[in-house]
């Protein structure tokens, strides 16, 4: 019996791992659609206007942007650089819209108190999160999304994808993306 038991479990465990593999046989890549989520109540309208779903943005590029928490250092340098650079993104008709897991109150805070001239919603139930496969890490008690940035084209395809969002780099590789998808140099 034991013997058996021990067996399943090895089964299981190879099940479970093939799903995994699966999983991440299926992960977005450049030219999928891009999935389409409601944009969560009491995000800020200033650059999104009316829409209420990400494909009531098409038409434009948009940027979504993964990341971890609010008011760490890292990701406020991320979105400030963002802010700071936001003209790159106007001038190609880009919206911006920040991702992390913190709650919608939290993100709020975080867009008034850095003057973020994009949307940011929080994602506490990750839904969003694991309709674009974005990994989500632990650290003791909390949970939080890996840096991962997506742009989507006028049409809704996947255009770019960085599943590593490298500091050194920064956000000039989505710029010289974005460009790319205008046309502009």
């Amino acid at each position: 019996m034991m013997r058996m038991l021990s067996a399943l479990a090895m089964v299981g465990m190879v099940l479970v791992s093939s799903a995994t593999c699966a999983e991440d046989a299926a992960k977005l890549k450049v030219g999928d659609a891009a999935p389409d989520f409601a944009i969560p109540e009491g995000v800020a309208k200033d650059q999104i206007g009316e829409a209420k779903n990400l494909s009531d943005l098409k038409g434009k590029n948009v940027v979504l942007a993964f990341y971890p928490k609010t008011f760490t250092p890292g990701c406020t340098s991320q979105m400030c650089g963002y802010r700071d650079d936001f003209a790159s993104f106007k001038d190609t008709n880009t919206v911006v819209i920040a991702i992390s897991v913190d709650e919608q109150a939290e993100s709020n805070r975080f867009k008034t108190e850095k003057q973020l001239p994009f949307a940011v919603v929080g994602d506490p139930k990750q839904a969003i999160i694991k309709k674009y496969g974005v990994e989500v890490q632990k650290r003791g008690d909390f949970e939080f999304a890996k840096r991962t940035t997506f742009l989507v084209d006028k049409n809704g395809k996947l255009a770019y994808i960085d599943w590593n969002y490298d500091f050194a780099k920064g956000k000039e590789p989505l710029l010289a993306a974005i460009k790319a998808l205008e046309g502009k140099k």
